[in-house]
């Protein structure tokens, strides 16, 4: 699935730390590197101009004007950071399946679960939200082996769930 390993994960940014708006190469799934040096497919180039359009720029979920745009450009990259978010739990996941989680790796993949689940909703993708919410519950505490089966079906649905356009028909 990726090169990614439990414990070396991106580290959050501080407050007021510069963001890079600097392009980047893309994962399998179209999203930018989890960190620094991180890539999925190095071989692979980013985003063409005949990739598919994004949900938001699809279905005309907003107007066409500069602040449509803008917005639509904002929830766009969210998406896409999202994809980055559900491909790493992804990995969490994998760990767990093979008994290599540790406390730290759950509490870690809890939390990007959590934000994932705040982003999403807050760009009208509840049912994403949804399953965001349940995985993170999932990590949050010890588990059989058997939520480890579910957690992966989550994040699968999670992925989908992801790649359509938000519920409601248009975000205000």
């Amino acid at each position: 699935m990726n090169d990614f390993k439990p414990g070396t994960g991106p580290v959050a940014p501080s407050p007021g730390d510069p963001i890079d708006s600097d392009p980047v190469e893309t994962s399998p799934l179209g999203v930018k590197p989890l960190w620094p040096g991180h890539s999925a497919h190095p071989d692979r180039p980013a985003r063409s101009e005949d990739a598919e359009p994004s949900p938001t720029a699809a279905h005309g979920l907003l107007g066409t004007d500069d602040a449509g745009g803008r917005v639509a450009d904002i929830m766009d990259r969210a998406r896409e950071r999202n994809l980055g978010r559900a491909e790493e739990l992804a990995g969490w996941v994998k760990a767990a399946e093979q008994g290599e989680l540790t406390h730290d790796g759950r509490l870690v993949a809890a939390e990007v679960a959590h934000q994932l689940a705040g982003s999403a909703g807050t760009f009208g993708y509840q049912a994403a939200t949804d399953r965001a919410r349940e995985i993170e519950g999932i990590f949050a505490e010890e588990q059989p082996a058997e939520a480890w089966e579910r957690a992966a079906d989550c994040v699968q649905d999670l992925v989908r769930r992801l790649h359509e356009p938000p519920e409601g028909g248009s975000v205000r």
